[in-house]
């Protein structure tokens, strides 16, 4: 069910010439005038090229339209990020 929402994305991301992240980390950009606080999205990364494109999510400028298509699909996301991890640190005190 998941996988379906990407496709929104994929398509925004597309229209501008960018790469699904890129539209992710403007979308959680743009929450702080939503919410009027500061959002700073951290992404983790691994390789030396995704953090020139992370830094390149600053400069995309989402429009109403693309907004539109994207608010709606954190509402529709299925299932748990993580498991439950409160009992993780248990006994390593």
């Amino acid at each position: 069910a998941n996988a379906a929402l990407l496709d929104p994305i994929r398509q925004v991301a597309e229209a501008h010439g960018a790469s699904p992240g890129q539209v992710a980390l403007a979308w959680v950009h743009h929450r702080a005038s939503v919410h009027d606080l500061p959002v700073v999205p951290i992404p983790g990364t691994r390789k030396p090229g995704r953090i020139e494109e992370n830094a390149a999510a600053t400069r995309l400028a989402l429009t109403e339209a693309d907004l539109a298509v994207l608010e709606p699909i954190a509402a529709g996301v299925a299932g748990d990020r993580y498991p439950d991890m409160r009992f993780t640190s248990a006994g390593r005190e």
